[in-house]
């Protein structure tokens, strides 16, 4: 089986609209992580997307 980890880091002054913004698009939140107010990290696929 071949597999491939696609990864693109995407910074942004304001997440909530980042969020938003991908959301209107089709995207799907896999994971939203906040470690404080200054760094966090977040997962976003295709809907319909196998991975």
């Amino acid at each position: 089986m071949d597999m491939k980890l696609k990864v693109v880091v995407v910074p942004v002054s304001d997440v909530d609209r980042a969020k938003d913004f991908y959301t209107a698009l089709g995207w799907r939140l896999d994971a939203d992580i906040a470690t404080d107010e200054n760094f966090g990290q977040g997962s976003r696929s295709l809907k319909g997307n196998m991975g």
